[in-house]
Formats: structure tokens, C-alpha cells, sequence
């Protein structure tokens, strides 16, 4: 797994993982660097089946993102998201991602 922004495994204790196609998801890139995934199926029960990135995450964060995002699609891997939920009106926050182990 590829940990973003220094996460230890203890710290993925009170997120939430999925794994997903990401040939399934619509990736938006909005202005003031917001990126939306949303999503079709029903991996994850977040408000409007979309994620956002925590705001922790970096422009170094964000494209390795990118890179893992585009070598799962064109290599038919799945990719591991670590997610919470947070604020009102709730959100889901993506914390860190990766490959599936064994692609």
C-alpha cells in the first residue's frame, strides 16, 4: 500500500477501506485544486457517492495520486481507499490510497 502523508497503520484503524475498479469512477478536477472521485456502485456510503481529499494532502500527494490512479486504470488493478467521515453536512475525506495487493 501506498501511504500518503505519513499515515502509519495504527492510524487506519478508525477509517474505512474499499477497494474499487477506478475504471468504474468519474475523477473531476474542480478549481482551487479540488478533485471529486465519484463513484457508481455501492462500496462506500458516503452523501452524493462522491469522495474528496483531506486537506492534508499535498500537491506531492495529489500526484502520486494521479500516477497510482492512471496505472490501476490502464492495468486493470483495483485500488485500496482509506476513508472517514467528517463534518456536517458529512463528507467523505479520502486519507490514503493504494494498489490491491497481488496485481
Amino acid at each position: 500500500m501506498l501511504a500518503v502523508g505519513g499515515l502509519s497503520s495504527l492510524a487506519h484503524a478508525a477509517m474505512i477501506q474499499i477497494t474499487s475498479d477506478p475504471v468504474t469512477w468519474r475523477v473531476e478536477n474542480y478549481e482551487n485544486d479540488l478533485v471529486v472521485i465519484w463513484y457508481a456502485t455501492s462500496e462506500a456510503e458516503c452523501p452524493g457517492r462522491q469522495m474528496v481529499f483531506a486537506p492534508s494532502f499535498t500537491k506531492s500527494d495529489m500526484n502520486r495520486f494521479w500516477a497510482t490512479y492512471s496505472m490501476a486504470r490502464t492495468g486493470a488493478a483495483k485500488m485500496l481507499l482509506y476513508y472517514q467521515t467528517v463534518g456536517q453536512p458529512v463528507r467523505c475525506e479520502i486519507k490514503s490510497f493504494g494498489f490491491e495487493a497481488g496485481r
